[in-house]
C-alpha cells in the first residue's frame, strides 16, 4: 500500500503549521504494524518515506506519538529517561540515519558517528531501539521541543524527560 498526502501550497499563510500537520499524520501512517515491522526484502521502505533524506523531526514523531515508547522510569532511588521503537531493520535504519543526521554535529561536536560504537545498528538489527539517560533524552528533544502537534500524553512524557537532570 502507498500513502500520500497532500501537501500545501508554500504561499498559504499557515504553509509552516500544516506541513508539520501533513508530515506528522504521514509518520501516524508508516506507525502502523503493516509499515513499521514489515519485512518484506523487496520492499524499500527508506526510499517510501522520503527517497531524498531521513524523514523530519514531525514525521518521525507521529511515528513514536502513535508506535514508539518515552516515558521516565525509575531504577532504585533515581529516574532515567527512556525511549523505545520497534520495527523493520530498514525502518529503523531510516530513523538511526536521521539522528545520525541532526544529532551528531550537535551532540558529539566532531566527525564521529551518533553511533560509533554501533550498539544502535546492533539493535536495529533485532528489530527494535532502546534508549536510556542522556541518549533517550537527546532524540526526545530533538522531536518535541519547538513542536506544535503530539499526543498530549506524549507532550507531557516529553517535558519531563526534556527538564531530566542527569545524576551527578
Amino acid at each position: 500500500m502507498k500513502i500520500e498526502l497532500t501537501y500545501p501550497d508554500y504561499k498559504d499563510p499557515a504553509f509552516k503549521p500544516m506541513v508539520e500537520q501533513t508530515e506528522y499524520l504521514l509518520g501516524v501512517l508508516y506507525a502502523d504494524k503493516e509499515h513499521r515491522l514489515d519485512m518484506d526484502l523487496t520492499r524499500d521502505i527508506g526510499s517510501e518515506i522520503d527517497p531524498y533524506g531521513t524523514g523530519s523531526q514531525h514525521f518521525w514523531r507521529g511515528v513514536v506519538d502513535t508506535g514508539g515508547y518515552i516515558a521516565v522510569e525509575g531504577a532504585g532511588r533515581y529516574e532515567y529517561p527512556q525511549f523505545e521503537l520497534k520495527g523493520g531493520y530498514r525502518f529503523l535504519r531510516k530513523f538511526l540515519d536521521f539522528c545520525e543526521e541532526t544529532l551528531a554535529p550537535r551532540s558529539l561536536g566532531s566527525q564521529f558517528k551518533w553511533d560509533a560504537d554501533g550498539k544502535l545498528e546492533f539493535q536495529a538489527m533485532g528489530n527494535f531501539i532502546s534508549l536510556g539517560g542522556g541518549r533517550a533524552q537527546e532524540v526526545v528533544r530533538l522531536l518535541y521541543v519547538g513542536a506544535v502537534i503530539s499526543r498530549d500524553t506524549f507532550r507531557q512524557r516529553a517535558n519531563r524527560i526534556v527538564q531530566w537532570l542527569p545524576k551527578r
